[in-house]
């Protein structure tokens, strides 16, 4: 591959298997200027004989497609782990507010079995009222 200095625009002839994909900081062997170089994908296309301009285009267009739909592709992944977990929240919410209905609504003939199922009912009930307000509060 061809590198042109940015100081003194000489160029050299460097082997791309020096350069990784994130790029390397090279110097000058003519002025000493240094500077980071990374390749790039538009700077390192060659035409070949049977190649055109609109070619290379083309096939870039074509790239820049395949990352938008895997890009998308990534989004509804996330969308669709989040909504999974918040669809599970929702039924965990629903069954312990049913638990709550039905052990007050047979508080008493278990009130015998746990005695202090009553005053337990009574600070949750509370408790989940405070949440409410502080929730009110938040939103207001």
């Amino acid at each position: 591959m061809i590198i042109t200095c940015e100081n003194c625009n000489k160029s050299f002839d460097v082997d791309s298997a020096l350069i990784p994909e994130n790029g390397r900081l090279l110097q000058c062997s003519a002025c000493d200027h240094k500077w980071f170089y990374k390749i790039s994908k538009f700077l390192d296309l060659k035409l070949s004989d049977n190649q055109t301009t609109e070619e290379i285009t083309e096939n870039l267009t074509n790239d820049n497609e395949e990352v938008e739909v895997q890009n998308k592709k990534n989004q509804k992944n996330f969308g669709g782990i989040f909504f999974k977990i918040f669809g599970y929240f929702i039924v965990i919410l629903i069954t312990v507010i049913a638990i709550i209905i039905i052990l007050d609504t047979f508080k008493s003939p278990l009130s015998r079995i746990f005695p202090n199922l009553e005053l337990f009912l009574f600070n949750l009930i509370e408790t989940l009222k405070d949440i409410k307000f502080f929730i009110k509060d938040l939103i207001s």
